[in-house]
């Protein structure tokens, strides 16, 4: 080979030489990104840690939320970057209140300019609507169906000198999720409404016996007569039972539904608005007797709602017969009825049985024995759950979700007196009976 020959080889050689040598810096430069845990969050999110995987990170990393093919950040700021590993960073991102709901791509730079991106690897949703209203301290709170976001809506106020610790009590849900009825001493012993965020509080109607036995109820649908209604239990005015009412939303069509010599409490609504269900105390006041659970078919009656019919659900059950039945709570999409239930032995304790209409003589026991302290049954808007009140060491109320085959007990928060609501807002199948 020439001498010619040997130094074209020789450069070709180093041209090649040379090109790999550039190439490796390059290939060393590429970064994926993969995805993002968690992969969601809601609106006024703060100081939320979100780890990003994939590849090629290095010290000094950054990152940066955009809307998914945009370069618009879309309420999400990244607060710092903490590198990880060559695999792993952690992103800590704030989303502003009115952050709209989006898809995000997820965008990580080194320090010497290289960058890669990881298309719709995280969701700003919207902020849950609270499912459960509650009791706390006074207070009448509402939070989500898992624990979170624990919202006083209204603090009573306790006049000095008033006999009363607390002036709310037992919240029920309209239908559509968006006001509370309960009842309260806050401008008299009476029945109120007020919006979930505490706004607009109204009084519906006075009531005569103290307001901590009306639990008031607000109908599922429009009654018989087209009207939503209020059912709720009332001292007959110079009478010492207590029979069951209904009352239209401004307060208007007061009816006494009973009308007896006997005591009915703890109303509650089929999921049509056709049938209530109550505790009923056969005896004259001042004497002790067994209740009963019963259920009422209503229509119109004298131009008015009324019962046109009643049945004593307790005389198809034995299992029944032996119990005190209190607090009672019908389903929301099926013939079941929740319940608290005491036996006659012993008045002090308590359990939740759900007893279905189909089949009145076999209930089922959802809290294992009679020493528990349950309370208060609500049913999930599809009946999959029931939250409850529950007594825990040391006399602490606990307000619980149990599943409705009696497993899987979840402590949610410290409280009293929980209600569940039918529906969320936006759900037009769930709102539906």
């Amino acid at each position: 080979m020439t001498r010619i020959s040997r130094s074209l080889v020789l450069g070709f050689s180093c041209l090649l030489l040379g090109l790999s040598l550039t190439a490796s810096p390059l290939a060393a430069q590429t970064i994926t990104v993969t995805s993002a845990n968690p992969n969601n969050a809601p609106q006024g999110t703060v100081n939320l840690k979100v780890l990003v995987n994939g590849s090629g990170f290095k010290k000094g990393v950054i990152s940066k939320f955009f809307i998914s093919g945009t370069n618009d950040p879309g309420g999400i700021a990244v607060n710092s970057t903490s590198f990880v590993s060559s695999g792993q960073l952690a992103s800590n991102i704030s989303i502003a209140s009115n952050a709209a709901p989006n898809i995000f791509d997820v965008v990580v730079q080194n320090t010497n300019g290289a960058t890669g991106k990881g298309s719709q690897l995280f969701k700003v949703t919207t902020v849950p609507d609270p499912a459960i209203a509650y009791l706390a301290n006074g207070a009448l709170m509402v939070m989500n169906a898992d624990g979170s976001s624990q919202t006083v809506i209204l603090q009573p106020p306790n006049p000095k000198g008033s006999k009363h610790a607390a002036a709310v009590y037992r919240p029920n849900w309209s239908p559509d999720g968006s006001e509370l009825v309960f009842e309260s001493y806050i401008q008299g012993d009476g029945i109120y409404v007020i919006n979930k965020d505490g706004s607009g509080l109204r009084k519906v109607i006075a009531l005569n016996n103290g307001a901590s036995l009306a639990y008031p109820v607000w109908s599922p649908a429009p009654a018989a007569d087209n009207q939503w209604k209020i059912a709720f239990s009332d001292q007959v005015s110079g009478q010492l039972q207590n029979n069951l009412f209904l009352v239209n939303l401004d307060g208007t069509g007061l009816v006494n539904l009973t009308n007896l010599n006997e005591g009915e409490f703890y109303p509650t609504w089929d999921p049509y608005a056709t049938r209530l269900a109550a505790q009923v105390y056969p005896c004259p006041p001042n004497k002790i007797c067994p209740t009963r659970l019963y259920e009422y078919s209503l229509g119109v009656v004298n131009g008015a709602v009324g019962i046109t019919s009643a049945t004593d659900l307790t005389a198809a059950s034995v299992a029944l017969q032996s119990l005190n039945i209190f607090q009672v709570n019908w389903a929301k999409t099926q013939d079941k009825i929740a319940l608290e239930a005491r036996p006659l032995s012993n008045i002090n304790d308590s359990t939740l049985l759900i007893v279905s209409l189909d089949d009145l003589a076999n209930p089922l026991e959802l809290t294992a024995t009679f020493d528990t302290g349950a309370v208060g049954p609500s049913w999930s808007p599809d009946d999959s759950k029931i939250v409850y009140r529950r007594v825990v060491a040391g006399g602490k109320t606990i307000i619980s979700v149990i599943n409705a085959d009696g497993s899987a007990v979840v402590d949610l928060a410290n409280g009293d007196q929980p209600g569940w609501r039918r529906c969320c807002p936006t759900c037009v199948v769930e709102c539906a009976p």
